[in-house]
């Protein structure tokens, strides 16, 4: 599914109301329409129709018309001053959800975002009436609501995991697992709604920081793509291709912002790269062909560089972006260095000797404990003493520990809580 569908949409409702098929819709055509699907009133329809009908025969084209809907959206938006609207689809662990929740409404703040997170299906319910009442822009569905949707229903695990793996799912499975986000496509007070379905799993505070950046950036290149789309095969290309240098300037700006970001983490990832490179002794060129295959591959901050060389999925990002696998050599080192530094991947390294878990057992086990909320000790440690922690595991649809791990696990967890003084 696009992330930016909008114009597709409207091109449907245009299609529906031409009932001639001649491309053109009238006065009156316009206003049985919006009685429908929007609030706007007829001096507000008259107006848009006057600056949108560009060669002044009383009716819009389909190019003309998308024109009026989008400049209709962006008025309403200016006589309010309202701010972009989001609402989240999400299924996180509670308690997870709650730590993390005012560095989202920091972070959509600072962006002039209203948010609105619904957290699993009693959440969800809310979605359509707000989206019948209020103006909502974006509707995201996280990654975490999709696993959730799909439970029990074995026949779709195959689909489920090809869904997360290529990150995209199509809209008819979309609206088959979750029927409620069609009803919010035919039915939310804003026509043009964009569906957004975010499959990029994240395992840490700052990870979640990191994707709420990338999908900024995700509707930013969708919007981008359609322009590019609808300027190849629009009627009056000159005078469309005119407003898309426009979108193109603002992007570009958008861009260089990104790049110059891109270059604040690169230098605030170079201190613990040097330590990597004191560790390993490599020589002066030896580091530097190192550290560009770690930027090249996308592993140039503290978050990502964990989480790939402790997950080991080091190879498969490696692989989707083309980019070639690190030697062994260099690869035993930075995963070494990464186990080391991160607090509970270095407590998953300590019991191995105990539980007999090779290196990929243990990536395995530091991927599936931070994907149910366990991302430091002090979190693996409560889980277990509440007899909660295969629990958790069972319903994300994690293999959950067996007895002899678990046992070794409970050992651990009371020598942790004896040592930090904890119950």
């Amino acid at each position: 599914m696009a992330t930016w569908e909008g114009a597709e949409r409207v091109k449907k409702i245009f299609e529906a109301a031409d009932h001639n098929m001649d491309g053109k819709l009238s006065r009156d055509e316009l206003k049985a329409i919006f009685q429908k699907v929007s609030s706007w009133d007829d001096e507000m329809i008259n107006l848009l129709l006057d600056e949108c009908d560009y060669n002044k025969d009383g009716q819009l084209q389909v190019r003309e018309f998308i024109d009026f809907m989008f400049k209709g959206a962006k008025m309403e938006r200016e006589e309010r001053k309202r701010p972009l609207a989001v609402i989240r689809i999400m299924a996180m662990h509670q308690a997870y959800f709650e730590d993390l929740k005012p560095r989202f409404d920091d972070f959509f703040h600072k962006h002039g975002i209203k948010n609105i997170d619904l957290n699993y299906e009693e959440e969800w319910e809310k979605a359509l009436p707000y989206c019948q009442e209020n103006e909502v822009d974006v509707l995201v569905v996280n990654s975490d609501a999709i696993r959730f949707a799909v439970r029990d229903d074995a026949t779709l695990w195959y689909e489920r995991d090809m869904w997360l793996d290529k990150r995209e799912i199509p809209e008819e499975k979309l609206f088959q697992i979750m029927p409620f986000v069609e009803e919010i496509i035919k039915k939310s007070k804003n026509p043009v709604i964009a569906i957004h379905p975010w499959l990029k799993e994240v395992s840490s505070q700052d990870a979640c920081l990191d994707r709420l950046n990338s999908q900024l950036r995700e509707w930013r290149d969708g919007i981008k793509a359609k322009l590019k789309t609808y300027g190849d095969r629009l009627e009056q290309k000159e005078r469309f291709e005119g407003r898309v240098s426009q979108m193109e300037a603002l992007i570009a700006e958008s861009e260089a912002r990104e790049a110059d970001e891109k270059e604040k983490d690169i230098a605030a990832f170079r201190p613990l790269f040097q330590q990597i490179v004191d560790v390993a002794g490599w020589d002066e060129k030896r580091a530097a062909k190192v550290f560009d295959h770690l930027v090249r591959g996308n592993l140039y901050t503290e978050t990502w560089y964990i989480e790939a060389f402790t997950e080991g999925s080091v190879e498969k990002e490696l692989e989707k972006i083309n980019v070639q696998m690190f030697p062994e050599e260099e690869m035993s080192v930075l995963t070494d260095f990464a186990f080391k530094h991160n607090e509970l991947a270095k407590t998953v390294k300590s019991l191995a000797s105990t539980t007999g878990w090779d290196l990929k057992d243990q990536q395995q086990v530091v991927h599936k404990l931070r994907r149910v909320g366990c991302v430091h000790p002090r979190a693996l440690q409560v889980a277990i003493k509440t007899k909660n922690l295969n629990p958790r595991l069972k319903k994300h649809k994690f293999l959950p520990f067996g007895e002899s791990s678990l046992e070794i696990l409970e050992g651990w967890a009371a020598i942790y809580a004896a040592s930090h003084s904890m119950g």
